[in-house]
């Protein structure tokens, strides 16, 4: 029993200590990206927000506390490990759906790359590949990053093949930027949600790397899974929290168990 209580001590002054310092966050002004700031600041858990337009930030979150707006860029290497300084993870909610124009060819400047600083190249790669390196500088050991279920599926997949096509290879960047994570050696979760939708779900099925499409998920269940991707929280389905290290996860939602197992399932609706 002492022994027990003494673990048990020890998790929650670990917990408390881990949020001392604030969790830096990209996409804060998203959809998904406010109900996860809000989720955090309900919880105390201070968070730094890098923002590009500081006035429609302070419309979403300048009633709340412990919420820090820093106005910046993920391809400005020389401010962004700066930004990121004494924070605990970051958790990457940025994206870019830039559609492709066939009649305009893509301009390049003189190093051949890509000049339009909005591409995916830039934001979904180039960028995630920024936060990586200013964590390891920083010392921070841990990110969660948000792309897409297509992510899963081979570049050769009709779904690619369109959507790349439409929105200038916005799933091959995403895919190149999981890769950089997964080798980078840090601590990471992958979430791959389908169609992200303004509807909510009583549940949210967790599967590894790759679910059916459309996968539709609700803006409020997925700022649930990356709340507890960060605070693992039983559920009345398991009897353990879903362990979310290291991994790859699809996710989609449900109205009804029916056909589903155990295992994976999260109740998080009021989660």
């Amino acid at each position: 029993m002492l022994r027990y209580i003494a673990l048990s001590l020890l998790s929650v002054f670990s917990f408390s200590f881990s949020f001392e310092k604030p969790i830096f966050i990209t996409g804060a002004t998203s959809k998904v990206g406010r109900r996860v700031v809000e989720k955090l600041a309900s919880k105390g858990i201070k968070t730094r927000c890098l923002i590009r337009n500081y006035t429609k930030a302070e419309e979403y979150f300048g009633n709340l506390d412990d919420v820090h707006l820093v106005k910046g860029d993920i391809l400005d290497t020389s401010t962004l490990s700066h930004i990121m300084t004494g924070c605990s993870m970051s958790i990457n909610l940025h994206g870019v759906y830039r559609k492709s124009n066939p009649l305009h060819k893509l301009k390049f400047d003189l190093h051949n790359k890509i000049e339009d600083k909005n591409h995916p190249y830039y934001v979904n790669y180039i960028g995630t590949k920024n936060i990586i390196s200013a964590c390891k500088q920083n010392n921070i050991d841990k990110i969660v990053r948000v792309t897409g279920l297509a992510t899963a599926f081979s570049d050769s997949h009709p779904i690619n093949l369109l959507f790349n096509s439409l929105y200038s290879d916005n799933i091959f960047w995403h895919k190149k930027s999981e890769n950089d994570i997964t080798s980078s050696g840090l601590s990471y979760t992958i979430l791959r949600p389908g169609a992200i939708k303004e509807i909510e779900y009583e549940y949210v099925n967790l599967v590894p790397e790759r679910t059916k499409p459309p996968a539709t998920i609700g803006v409020d269940n997925l700022a649930n899974v990356i709340v507890q991707t960060i605070l693992p929280s039983r559920n009345k389905f398991e009897d353990e929290p879903y362990s979310f290290k290291n991994k790859i996860v699809a996710c989609k939602g449900y109205n009804t168990r029916k056909g589903l197992v155990k295992k994976g399932v999260l109740s998080l609706l009021h989660h």
